[in-house]
């Protein structure tokens, strides 16, 4: 369940990177550069792709969930 909350959040946590990166550009102070904010999105995605993997590959495609699924016909 975790996992899944992780994932539909995201979008939040990249919005919040991005909104870090504008709010600090829109202020003039040189906290973050572009790079910084790519590196961090990146980041986050590549975390986010390795709970997704996983968790999408074990929902309900096990081996014993097909061996134990009744078949019509």
């Amino acid at each position: 369940m975790g996992e899944w909350l992780l994932l539909a959040m995201a979008p939040v946590f990249l919005g919040f990177i991005g909104w870090e990166a504008w709010h600090w550009h829109r202020r003039g102070v040189p906290h973050y550069s572009l790079r910084d904010t790519l590196s961090n999105a990146a980041l986050a995605l590549m975390h986010q792709a390795a709970d997704a993997v996983p968790t999408t590959a074990s929902a309900g495609c096990g081996p014993r969930t097909w061996c134990t699924t009744p078949r019509s016909g």
